[in-house]
């Protein structure tokens, strides 16, 4: 019989990493990639969003108002004003993974309160 590596409750709390998933091993994988291109400057942005209900949520900068969407012919469809975070590298990209999901977790919980109250 194998044994589950962590409950699934375990896999969505923010810093538990039972094994690499495909997300980290992306990460790793993204920053290995351009340290061996020496000859081309990259430069890393990350950002982390949630679309619920027609309504963009900013998961690093939290509010209660959702951020409007806009379309433009350079940049296509974006929220306006989404915190975005220069990473330097996977770890950088880790932390804004953790940080997001953990404002996500919020605010599940605090619908799931709003609806049995």
């Amino acid at each position: 019989m194998v044994e589950p590596i962590a409950e699934s409750d375990d896999l969505l709390r923010p810093g538990v990493r039972p094994s690499p998933g495909i997300v980290h091993m992306a990460f790793a994988y993204l920053f290995n990639q351009i340290k061996q291109r020496k000859d081309i400057e990259y430069i890393v942005q990350a950002s982390y969003m949630e679309i619920y209900k027609e309504h963009a949520l900013d998961l690093l900068n939290p509010s209660t108002k959702p951020l409007p969407v806009r379309w433009s012919k350079e940049k296509g469809f974006y929220a306006e004003n989404l915190f975005v975070v220069e990473c330097e590298d996977a770890g950088d990209l880790e932390g804004v993974l953790d940080e997001g999901l953990k404002f996500f977790l919020l605010s599940t919980f605090c619908e799931k309160v709003l609806i049995y109250i």
